[in-house]
């Protein structure tokens, strides 16, 4: 199996038309689909029901898919580090937070290391785990996922609470600040587990616990501008790391500081425990 074959299926996957992918890799349209054939008899499974128009990926086929993106990028990543006399430095994300922390750390990182390349990426919660293992990147930055697992460190990087976020017309939109055992007498919407991690059930933890409260979560959601909708057109309470994540939406949502919260949160830096990136350890370090 060659990697051209791997960014030839990437590209089918996410495009379902082999026209347009042979075209945009400057190669026939029987050479495209006799690589594809020729994968999926090297893995003796179909990839794609061939019998659909457009083209439908199977179950094998988005597993395979998954795991070439990794292979592309881990074959790419060596190129590089083979290239250049300054290893890069691949950093994940998981969410807006993150990334306004990177953007307000990264000048200043690139100042004291001009000779490092970045290449940044955003990652789901879920694809944590075997991004970091499968060392795709040298780390992950998330204020959801604590990275305790097995082979894993973590770095605390900076710390913070929580605020609630409300949209026009709730109790809460013109008010400065709420206590909790306000709080808690409103409906809330939280993201989901999936998109979390275990940064939900310690919220239920911190609600019941110490503040001896059942939080009214009455929807879970998969992405933050869904949240967001829900926020404003129920009139749900939800919660961010910081008023600035408000801004895309104007005056329709507000942020509100809690009083006493126990709702605090870390943005840490996960890397693998067996890792020898200079580039990793120069970056690690400058934060202490």
């Amino acid at each position: 199996m060659h990697i051209e074959k791997l960014k030839y299926y990437i590209d089918l996957y996410e495009c379902r038309n082999f026209t347009q992918v042979a075209k945009k890799n400057y190669i026939s349209q029987a050479s495209l689909s006799q690589f594809i054939s020729s994968l999926e008899q090297e893995f003796h499974t179909p990839l794609f029901d061939h019998k659909k128009t457009p083209i439908i990926p199977t179950t094998k086929g988005t597993i395979f898919y998954n795991q070439a993106k990794l292979i592309l990028k881990q074959y790419e990543r060596l190129q590089e580090v083979m290239q250049a006399d300054t290893p890069a430095l691949y950093i994940g994300y998981t969410s807006y937070e993150d990334l306004k922390f990177l953007l307000h750390y990264i000048p200043l990182f690139k100042e004291r290391y001009p000779e490092i390349k970045i290449d940044l990426d955003k990652v789901l919660i879920k694809d944590i785990n075997e991004a970091i293992h499968s060392h795709m990147y040298d780390c992950i930055l998330s204020f959801t996922h604590s990275f305790d697992e097995a082979g894993m460190v973590s770095e605390v990087l900076a710390k913070g609470q929580y605020g609630a976020i409300v949209g026009k017309g709730h109790p809460l939109y013109e008010r400065e600040s709420v206590t909790i055992d306000e709080l808690y007498t409103y409906r809330m919407i939280m993201l989901s587990r999936n998109q979390i991690g275990d940064s939900y059930d310690e919220f239920l933890r911190r609600s019941r616990n110490l503040d001896g409260y059942e939080p009214m979560i009455v929807r879970t959601v998969d992405d933050l501008d869904t949240e967001m909708f829900y926020i404003i057109t129920e009139n749900l309470l939800g919660f961010a790391p910081s008023a600035d994540i408000t801004i895309p939406y104007h005056e329709a949502i507000h942020y509100v500081p809690i009083i006493d919260t126990h709702h605090t949160y870390q943005i840490c830096a996960g890397y693998s425990k067996d890792s020898t990136s200079t580039s990793l350890s120069k970056f690690i370090e400058s934060f202490h």
